[in-house]
């Protein structure tokens, strides 16, 4: 009688401890996932702040060059220089809404809305930039 109640109690005694075993396991695995969900985390972060810290300067950067090409070309008299000008801004304003496309894909939320106005501006940047670099192109060789 007691050596089949001792062959039970070992039995439930192996029992409970597979299973605190198990949910030993199970916690720690979730605090080693936590950990690298959090250290993850902190990598993305930092990449966003390095995406921060190049495109907002690149958005500032480009916008007062559109700016001065901008006052530059309507200011000038000369028709290929004004041509100049003009390519000069639509090269900067191309790649200031490449820029700001970037960041609404990137920084901001996932949301279908900002996805959508980031790949039009992005679509219209790249439009913008070819459209100067062509323009440039043919203003520089009909200066010669």
């Amino acid at each position: 009688m007691f050596y089949s109640y001792g062959l039970r109690f070992g039995a439930i005694q192996s029992r409970l401890h597979k299973q605190t075993s198990f949910i030993r396991d199970t916690i720690v695995l979730t605090i080693r996932e936590k950990w690298l969900l959090e250290h993850q985390l902190k990598e993305l972060h930092g990449l966003d702040q390095l995406l921060q810290w190049v495109l907002v300067p690149g958005i500032l950067i480009t916008l007062v060059l559109s700016a001065i090409f901008s006052f530059k070309s309507r200011r000038a008299s000369d028709a290929r220089t004004r041509g100049l000008f003009s390519a000069r801004m639509n090269i900067s304003m191309g790649i200031m809404l490449m820029f700001i496309a970037l960041v609404q894909l990137f920084l901001s939320g996932e949301s279908t809305l900002r996805i959508v106005i980031g790949a039009i501006f992005l679509v219209i940047g790249v439009f913008n930039l070819f459209a100067g670099l062509r323009n440039l192109g043919a203003y520089s060789a009909s200066r010669q």
